[in-house]
């Protein structure tokens, strides 16, 4: 009857029900943990919160207040609750896209960026949907980008570019900030492709027209020092981490770069289909 009335929004008609129920079954575990999900939907997350607390006194191993304590938490800050929870679930053998994401998304905000690399690269094998596949390839790029490995921040946040623009929501800000993350990795046949993106969109913007001077004056670098070798590398080390990228995803498409020793020249990464056989 409780649940009945709660899914018809009959918020205050429901926590009397619950009431009731309470001190007929004081000692049930499923009387908290539902009393605390009418709590959520009636937006009174505090009371909601304890009663998910409560449900764990009770029964330690309540998978779904587990859950839903550990995203409460992440929304009141209070990180180690969340983190906690999420990792009791994942010894609980639980592989989920939520709750590994959750977690990921926990150490994020709790600056732990190393921690969160493992939960999330997990989570984006699992994410159900594009949107969810982006907003996972943003996380990791935030912490790959805090630990100093600018290889694997810049693979996931073409990721997270490349998914946007398969859902129509490609903005001029991503492919300035990727063509710039590229230009620092000294990848400039990258940042000059996402500059022109950016460029598409709006030619004349101020940040456009700064990156491309940036841009130019490094290619006149390269060409006056001779050090070509080092952005070869460096564009070597980043088609490395995409290739990672994608065999983590278990991507039918795997990148191969074909050095400058077979082609004679400059290393081009190439898509070709895995071997079926």
């Amino acid at each position: 009857m409780a649940v009945e009335l709660e899914t018809n929004n009959k918020f205050e008609e429901a926590f009397k029900a619950y009431e009731t129920a309470l001190k007929l079954c004081p000692d049930y575990d499923e009387v908290y943990f539902h009393y605390g999900v009418a709590q959520f939907y009636a937006n009174r997350i505090p009371d909601a919160k304890k009663f998910f607390e409560k449900t764990l006194v009770l029964n330690p191993k309540h998978q779904p207040a587990l859950l839903n304590l550990g995203a409460i938490s992440i929304g009141l800050n209070q990180l180690d609750i969340s983190i906690d929870c999420f990792t009791k679930l994942i010894n609980m053998g639980v592989r989920d896209y939520a709750v590994l994401r959750q977690l990921g998304e926990a150490y994020l905000r709790n600056q732990k960026f190393q921690d969160a690399i493992n939960p999330l690269r997990d989570a984006i094998v699992l994410a159900p949907n594009v949107n969810e596949y982006a907003m996972t390839s943003a996380m990791l790029h935030l912490a790959y980008r805090c630990t100093g490995n600018l290889g694997y921040a810049l693979a996931y946040f073409e990721e997270f570019v490349l998914m946007k623009e398969k859902m129509g929501q490609d903005e001029i800000d991503f492919y300035i900030d990727l063509a710039d993350g590229f230009l620092e990795a000294n990848i400039h046949e990258k940042a000059t492709d996402y500059l022109h993106k950016a460029m598409a969109i709006d030619k004349d913007n101020e940040k456009i027209q700064n990156l491309s001077l940036k841009i130019n004056n490094f290619i006149k670098f390269l060409e006056n020092s001779g050090v070509k070798k080092i952005v070869n590398n460096a564009r070597m080390k980043y088609e490395e981490c995409r290739i990672n990228l994608l065999r983590k995803r278990g991507d039918e498409d795997i990148v191969y770069m074909i050095s400058s020793l077979e082609t004679g020249g400059e290393s081009i990464p190439q898509r070709i289909k895995k071997d079926k056989s």
